[in-house]
């Protein structure tokens, strides 16, 4: 037999390291939170680093052959960093599309018919996350992938037609990034509200800005977590890592 009961294994492998997509509005502390984790090393889409000083490639000229030939050097040499930050995982898909154009002689990656230029779009992801993944498990690298957000439509036989935020790729991208990933964390501005009532009159005034991570899915986002964590968290790899190891709360609801 080529397989046995000696081949059962159990238990988390603490050498691996987590595979974490953050997506959120433009300005929420993205690039801030991946700069935390430990040994980063980001992989720079969208010039978003000027007012942050981390190691980085500047990938914004490159072509995605490129990207994949900086994943090798990981792959292959003796390096000092713990994670690998992708910013952003919108500006990667750009130069996929790019790359899938140029390889099939067109112009726009919707020409070819039956949707083949995406079909073949989505091969380039697999290729990449398969790359990450290689990080992940022969050199224990954190791989963290940051996405603006979008609203995208959500059509539900149970529940109807409602709007969702979700990561700002094409639908089929974004769907293979979050079952990919170990978590898919959703980052927002926790906004309270007062209501004073006059008379007949109420008003209601917004106060807080507290940002957060949202660590579960809801109807009104794309979020989700294969540890026992809280569902909101103050933003910080801090209280990330600490949720992680059991020692967080979260926020007070």
């Amino acid at each position: 037999m080529s397989i046995t009961f000696d081949d059962i294994q159990s238990g988390i492998n603490p050498d691996q390291g987590m595979k974490v997509a953050v997506h959120g509005p433009p300005g929420i502390g993205k690039s801030t939170l991946g700069a935390q984790f430990p040994g980063p090393l980001f992989f720079d889409f969208e010039g978003s680093l000027t007012n942050i000083d981390v190691p980085h490639f500047d990938l914004r000229e490159k072509k995605f052959e490129e990207t994949m030939d900086a994943l090798r050097l990981l792959w292959g040499d003796d390096h000092k960093f713990e994670s690998l930050i992708i910013d952003t995982v919108d500006w990667l898909e750009i130069k996929i599309h790019d790359h899938v154009c140029e390889k099939m002689g067109i112009q726009n990656i919707g020409d070819p018919d039956y949707g083949r230029g995406y079909s073949r779009a989505l091969d380039h992801w697999k290729e990449f996350l398969d790359a990450c993944e290689f990080l992940k498990n022969h050199k224990g690298m954190n791989i963290i992938l940051l996405a603006h957000t979008k609203q995208g439509q959500v059509s539900d036989p149970m529940y109807g037609t409602y709007n969702r935020h979700t990561l700002k790729c094409r639908d089929k991208a974004s769907e293979l990034i979050v079952e990919w990933a170990d978590m898919v964390l959703y980052a927002d501005m926790k906004v309270f509200l007062d209501e004073k009532k006059q008379g007949f009159t109420k008003t209601t005034t917004a106060h807080g800005g507290q940002r957060i991570l949202h660590t579960q899915g809801k109807p009104a986002f794309v979020a989700k977590c294969r540890f026992s964590i809280p569902e909101e968290l103050h933003m910080g790899y801090e209280h990330l890592i600490n949720a992680i190891q059991g020692e967080g709360d979260g926020i007070q609801k």
